[in-house]
């Protein structure tokens, strides 16, 4: 049974090899057992292939699409999911979520690669992760499995476009408080000034002493 908690793991490219098998360590003693990467961060995905050599229990989700919109084409995300896959060490991933790109790129083609590696057993599902008017687009297509969206105090319009989806559909809401703030407030145009915005929202380098140890 997969968990309902995940683990993001965009930036574990940028810390050393123990602190990542610290982190699967101790979230596989929580029971997360799922793990959210993007195509775009390589480093992050080669740390996570070595500690699922230990910790095998995990499934991976990755992404692609941005931050390189001409990787998806058919050849592309093929190439995207191969690549993945090595670095991960695994002969299967999780969910591939199309990564915050707009509608116009969820063309036949592009869906039916994603479709051909499912049939194909590379992925088990195919997602769409991104907000508003894009997201409700992707709702509407058959062949996508998940969700992702942003979910915060500010900005909980997206909740309305996944509430037709199916029963099997899996829902996954970014709850990481800062960025999601940020991204809404710039995003809907509420402040004028992406400047103010970025000073009063801004991300702290996390300190040290933050870090988890076991």
């Amino acid at each position: 049974m997969k968990s309902r908690l995940v683990l993001g793991a965009a930036n574990y490219g940028k810390i050393g090899q123990t602190e990542v098998d610290k982190l699967l360590g101790t979230a596989s003693e929580y029971g997360i057992n799922t793990i959210d990467t993007a195509h775009g961060y390589e480093n992050s995905e080669a740390r996570i292939g070595v500690s699922l050599k230990t910790y095998k229990e995990f499934e991976v989700n990755t992404k692609v699409g941005l931050p390189d919109p001409q990787v998806f084409t058919p050849t592309g995300i093929r190439l995207s999911v191969e690549e993945s896959l090595k670095r991960l060490g695994l002969e299967s991933l999780g969910t591939l979520f199309v990564h915050s790109l707009p509608a116009k790129h969820l063309t036949e083609e592009n869906i039916a690669a994603m479709v051909s590696l499912k049939k194909e057993g590379k992925i088990k599902r195919i997602g769409y992760a991104g907000d508003g008017d894009h997201l409700g687009y992707a709702v509407e297509i058959a062949s996508f499995d998940d969700f992702m969206a942003t979910f915060n105090i500010i900005d909980q319009s997206n909740s309305k476009k996944l509430r037709n989806t199916l029963d099997t559909t899996k829902i996954y809401y970014k709850l990481v408080m800062a960025q999601a703030i940020w991204t809404s407030l710039e995003w809907e145009r509420r402040f004028k000034s992406q400047k103010l915005i970025r000073i009063l929202f801004g991300k702290p380098p996390v300190p040290e002493s933050w870090l988890i140890t076991v």
